[in-house]
């Protein structure tokens, strides 16, 4: 998801259909943090991130019962795009695009 830095201690993170206002405190270093966000298409969005701009983490990938992918946000911050999976019969619905991990 693209992130707009509107000034130094507030960013916007904006998925397209959400946008979440981060109000920053910058202190004497950065501070590791994931901001995870539920998506029906993550292959989709991270795409769409992708297509404006945004860098990447780590490429969708099916992992148990989700499909996950993940990009930077700024400094340590990094935003993670989670798909969950239905369960079919006992077994995972696939998802184009999406790698096994």
């Amino acid at each position: 998801m693209p992130v707009d830095e509107v000034d130094e201690s507030t960013a916007i993170v904006d998925s397209g259909d959400h946008e979440v206002c981060l109000h920053l405190d910058w202190g004497q270093g950065d501070s590791e943090l994931t901001l995870a966000l539920s998506t029906q298409d993550c292959v989709g969005v991270h795409r769409a991130c992708l297509s404006r701009g945004a860098r990447e983490r780590d490429a969708p990938s099916v992992r148990k019962d989700s499909i996950n992918s993940r990009i930077w946000g700024p400094g340590q911050l990094v935003i993670e795009c989670e798909q969950r999976l239905a369960i079919a019969g006992g077994s995972e619905v696939r998802h184009r695009g999406a790698e096994p991990s």
